[in-house]
């Protein structure tokens, strides 16, 4: 690569210093890459002052904490404990807690609101509103300012403007300018709440896209984040699902950076994240398309029948449990990945996330004890104490053999809680990834099995 007429000489080079490049880059450099085999470079000289991606999601924070990252992002930001779902003003429910370009234009800005005393959306909430046109919401930053997004209406937005010799429809008015009367028209008429904006700093027009690469490597070469898939914003899916590709990505490029591990190693991650954005962007389409069909029974369903729907709906811990699962991203799993194996069982099975519990001893989360970005064996006792000792001498002894960095964790038989979690009925041998997911799972009495699945990665 040459920087300024010189060339400059880099193992892994990461281009794009977003959020994306930026974890690639910190897994690597945790596993003991340093500048001389690390190259960031990106277009812009610096850090952008205008915001962009706002929510973390929890399988996101879980990759975060491995950095050593997640309590500094939480302290610095604004816990969402709550969504508010509202049809034409009134409360609907809540929860607590290839490719194409959408027709439909949204609007993202970041503003000052001014509410009468003990009115407004409390901290932590998000608030959405349906409408015939779509969903608006908002919630607060940490700032103090507010973040609005959703559909607008066409007068909003300025005529599109192509840039010499462009072809097709344009697909989006990047940071247009909005007036500040107009912004407050479309606050008033689609939040139906009681606020004045007195600034909008920011503000973005976009139109959403749906597309995703037919391969996320070619060679030396791995695309990841928004170089690999885009999609609508919707339930703040695109940054923390490029946080998933970046850390998938970070791990097995170490290895082999530091000749621990195979190169085919690497072709496991795009069997790994491809299919988990494909699903994503398919359910995020679907959700899109509904929020903005334009025919007129589309529009009364969103205006009359969803409202009255949403509410009742809310109020089922089997739909609450189901949305969490679906925004949080904890369903996503690798069975069948060329990177994981093992013998199934009662369970979590090979691929899964690792199940989260506590430990009975301390209190502690297991967690803490699986963290950072190295391998982890949890040898489970069994429901009797019995040969821990020499299962464990076995299993050392196996990983001695191999240059992966494991450590070993016995989980003694009073820990009931995490032999049910695990599925342990009997001795087992887990093995968890950097990311958090399982490897492998066997007995380990079959310490040959677990040999040949290392030799392979």
């Amino acid at each position: 690569m040459r920087d300024g007429g010189a060339v400059v000489r880099t193992q892994v080079l990461v281009v794009g210093a977003g959020p994306a490049g930026l974890v690639l880059a910190a897994v690597l450099a945790d596993h003991g890459l340093d500048v001389t085999d690390v190259t960031i470079v990106d277009a812009k000289p610096g850090p952008l002052t205008h915001s962009r991606a706002a929510i973390l999601h929890v399988r996101t924070l879980e990759l975060l904490d491995r950095l050593g990252l997640a309590d500094r992002a939480v302290a610095q930001g604004v816990p969402m404990t709550g969504v508010e779902i509202f049809e034409r003003g009134r409360r609907a429910g809540g929860f607590s807690f290839a490719g194409r370009t959408y027709h439909q234009t949204g609007l993202l800005a970041d503003v000052d609101l001014a509410f009468p005393a003990g009115a407004g959306p409390g901290t932590g909430t998000l608030h959405l509103n349906l409408t015939r046109d779509g969903f608006v919401g908002l919630f607060r930053l940490a700032g103090g300012r507010y973040r609005l997004f959703g559909a607008v209406p066409p007068g909003l937005a300025p005529p599109a403007r192509r840039a010499p010799g462009a072809r097709g429809e344009v697909s989006h008015e990047p940071y247009g300018d909005v007036p500040l009367s107009r912004i407050q028209d479309w606050f008033d008429t689609y939040f139906r709440l009681d606020a004045r904006i007195t600034a909008a700093p920011w503000t973005a027009l976009f139109r959403v896209h749906s597309r995703i690469a037919g391969r996320f490597r070619a060679g030396d070469v791995f695309l990841v984040g928004d170089a690999a898939h885009i999609h609508s914003p919707a339930g703040g899916q695109g940054m923390n699902l490029a946080v998933g590709d970046a850390f998938n990505l970070g791990w097995k490029l170490a290895l082999v950076a530091r000749g621990q591990a195979h190169e085919r190693l690497l072709d496991s991650y795009e069997a790994e994240r491809r299919p988990v954005a494909v699903a994503v962007l398919r359910g995020s389409d679907r959700g899109f398309a509904l929020e903005t069909l334009r025919h007129p029974a589309a529009r009364w369903i969103r205006s009359q029948l969803a409202g009255r729907l949403i509410g009742p709906l809310t109020r089922l811990p089997a739909a609450r449990s189901a949305a969490f699962r679906l925004f949080s991203q904890t369903w996503i799993g690798y069975r069948g990945s060329p990177a994981v194996a093992g013998t199934s069982g009662r369970g979590p099975r090979s691929g899964d996330r690792a199940p989260y519990g506590r430990v009975g001893s301390t209190g502690g989360s297991l967690f803490d004890v699986i963290g950072g970005t190295r391998h982890h064996v949890l040898l489970f006792e069994g429901p009797e104490p019995g040969p821990a000792a020499a299962h464990r001498k076995r299993v050392e002894d196996v990983l001695r053999r191999h240059p992966i960095d494991v450590r070993v964790h016995t989980v003694p038989a009073a820990e009931t809680t995490l032999h049910a979690l695990y599925g342990a009925r009997r001795p087992r041998l887990f093995l968890i990834r950097p990311d958090g997911h399982i490897a492998y799972a066997g007995s380990p009495d079959e310490t040959g099995r677990f040999a040949a699945y290392l030799d392979r990665l």
